[in-house]
């Protein structure tokens, strides 16, 4: 991401004192650091600065034709990705920075739980659902027929025609699908 001309380059306040001390010094030190969005200036000339690429710090010595660039243009950065092996879930590529809380989710018995009446999901704020079949033809898809009719061996759809019940929900073009080595088992 560029900077704004009014804000200038951007260097990060650290680096420039200790590029500074050493300046003053006149000692020739190796400075480690994790910035590699600072711009480089001319009092950085003649040092070696050691940015992180990821995996580890690479030495980079400045000269004068580097100044105006980044740092992290001479430290080409790897992102190494772990895989992650869940039982028959899929196996996915996960950034080395990620976190994730290992456990058990709390409220387990949330799904186990009966209302038992009509009232209690109305206290929920839920109101009540006619079902399809229970309605007529020009309602619903399911709709009509004879007594307790099936919906004519049609697979489950919404008031609108469209599946409603086990059908894919992922795009078929998402742009996470290079993430994904192995499939979950269905």
């Amino acid at each position: 991401m560029s900077r704004s001309l009014k804000k200038g380059p951007f260097v990060e306040e650290k680096l420039l004192k200790r590029i500074n001390k050493l300046n003053e010094s006149g000692e020739k030190k190796i400075i480690k650091t994790w910035s590699r969005s600072s711009n480089i200036f001319p009092e950085m000339v003649g040092h070696t600065i050691a940015v992180h690429d990821g995996r580890r710090h690479v030495p980079i010595f400045i000269s004068e034709s580097m100044v105006g660039h980044k740092l992290g243009e001479f430290a080409p950065s790897r992102s190494i990705r772990p895989h992650i092996y869940k039982g028959k879930s899929e196996v996915r590529l996960v950034g080395l920075n990620c976190r994730a809380c290992i456990g058990q989710i709390g409220n387990t018995t949330h799904e186990i739980i009966q209302l038992g009446k009509a009232g209690r999901k109305r206290w929920l704020g839920i109101r009540p659902t006619v079902r399809g079949t229970a309605m007529n033809p020009v309602d619903h898809p399911h709709g009509g027929g004879e007594g307790k009719n099936k919906s004519s061996g049609r697979n489950p759809v919404t008031p609108w025609g469209k599946p409603t019940l086990g059908y894919r929900t992922r795009k078929k073009d998402s742009k996470t699908d290079k993430y994904i080595i192995r499939r979950r088992n269905k």
